[in-house]
């Protein structure tokens, strides 16, 4: 358990990050848009 768990903050991490980005780039898109 102890191995797996740094894994899984990572993956965790980047699964945040990916969604993050996924609602960042139609906002920006928006906003360009709107520009």
């Amino acid at each position: 358990m102890g191995r797996i768990l740094p894994v899984f903050n990572l993956f965790k991490r980047s699964l945040i990050l990916i969604s993050s980005s996924n609602l960042l780039i139609p906002w920006i898109h928006q906003l360009l848009g709107w520009r």
